[in-house]
């Protein structure tokens, strides 16, 4: 019994761990929104690139590509341009 509250335990972390990086990024892509309106466009291309990470490689690829984008706003924005700048070269 104990070992599966232990991993009760962890999977309730890392649960935690997911729901904060997520809501991290929301927090921090809502601002540059508002920041930053005339980037709409390309943040519609950032959108769908998401979209097509997490169709091919999975929700964890999701949360590793928002968990590498700073989570203190001032990084996050410039992780975000430098994003945008690499999928508007592709």
């Amino acid at each position: 019994m104990e070992e599966e509250d232990l991993y009760q335990q962890r999977a309730d972390l890392g649960i935690k761990y997911v729901t904060s990086v997520q809501e991290k990024f929301k927090i921090n892509l809502k601002r540059y929104v508002e920041e930053n309106p005339e980037k709409i466009p390309q943040i519609k291309l950032i959108a769908a690139h998401l979209d097509q990470l997490h169709k091919k490689k999975g929700p964890n690829a999701t949360i590793l590509y928002y968990k590498a984008l700073g989570s203190e706003y001032t990084q996050f924005k410039e992780d975000f341009d430098q994003k945008i700048q690499d999928l508007l070269k592709k």
